[in-house]
């Protein structure tokens, strides 16, 4: 398989929203699946939680502290009013490299896109029902030196690139509603748990159950599915570990980082993942109830990725942020 076929299936990757909330890309599953891919081994070294459960077991040392701890915690909680309207602003650019012996091919992504979320209900509990959709996308994509192939979300249909244009179609779609509760837990409109692969326009960070001060950590279970043959995709378990940092002026840093929770072997599957286990932090207003900025990290390679003596290198940097009120305006 050509590097430039294989990398195909990265670049819609980069266009995921799984984690970088970007517009997914074109569909990668009619794509060959790698030989090295189609046998997967796993082995486990942590007992892992049912998906979606959070671990608020924060790093709590002796009595003294304990006390100090519990005058310093807040509790992490997201607020909805009817009418709201939030706008973020996400900025991505990313570089994909294959290496082989015969070849080897750079790509490079830029994302700039404006998502706007409109409170349609919000009930007693704080559970929200939100509708979204974006008022703005830009992309581009270049191989190797090649002119980037550029897409914007204004373009006529019949004048976007081949590669966008699952991208223009998925845009014109009706706009997608979503329920968001107060902890960030994703679920869907009967209030059910559901998985990361399924959570494609969440806006949300997920929160702890209980309150926590600087120094607490916490951690949440999710699932991604990755392509075993061309037929069969298999659920692998991530793990995404959280810190609260600091607690200044009113707003909590958070650092995170995700990473599989069973040790995989496949380079293969790894190479799947590569864009899926980031790490970053985030910056939560507390008395406001809102997420203000995102700022997610992967630099990372996997080698024998597309077989022996090759190297898949991801390098990418995706920020979100709320914009200024006079572009968010609540409507209430």
């Amino acid at each position: 398989m050509a590097v430039s076929r294989f990398l195909q299936v990265f670049i819609t990757i980069f266009s995921s929203p799984l984690f970088a909330m970007t517009v997914p890309g074109d569909d990668a599953a009619s794509l060959p699946v790698p030989a090295e891919a189609r046998t997967v081994s796993e082995t486990s070294d942590v007992a892992v939680s049912p998906t979606g459960r959070i671990d608020t077991s924060a790093s709590q040392g002796d009595s003294k502290r304990d006390g100090e701890r519990h005058e310093k915690s807040v509790l992490l909680r997201y607020q909805f009013r009817n009418g709201d309207v939030l706008r973020y602003r996400m900025t991505q650019v990313g570089t994909m490299k294959a290496d082989r012996e015969e070849a080897s091919e750079r790509n490079v992504t830029h994302v700039d896109q404006l998502r706007r979320f409109d409170v349609r209900s919000v009930d007693d509990s704080g559970q929200a029902r939100i509708v979204m959709r974006f008022e703005r996308v830009e992309m581009s994509v270049a191989r190797n030196n090649e002119e980037p192939v550029i897409f914007h979300s204004k373009m006529p249909l019949e004048d976007v690139p081949r590669l966008f244009q699952t991208s223009a179609r998925r845009l014109r779609q009706q706009a997608p509603v979503f329920v968001a509760l107060p902890t960030g837990r994703p679920v869907n409109e009967k209030g059910e748990e559901i998985g990361a692969e399924e959570d494609e326009i969440h806006l949300m960070t997920t929160l702890p159950e209980d309150a926590v001060a600087p120094g607490d950590s916490w951690k949440f279970y999710s699932v991604v599915k990755v392509r075993v043959t061309e037929e069969v995709q298999r659920e692998i378990r991530l793990l995404t570990s959280y810190r609260m940092e600091s607690f200044e002026d009113g707003i909590a840093k958070i650092t995170f980082a995700t990473s599989p929770a069973l040790r995989l072997r496949s380079p293969a599957v790894r190479a799947q993942l590569i864009e899926a286990t980031p790490k970053g932090y985030f910056l939560f207003d507390v008395e406001a109830g809102r997420l203000i900025k995102r700022v997610s990290r992967n630099d990372q390679s996997v080698y024998n990725a597309m077989g022996p003596n090759t190297v898949l290198t991801c390098s990418k940097e995706t920020i979100e942020e709320l914009q200024p009120e006079e572009d968010s305006v609540s409507r209430r």
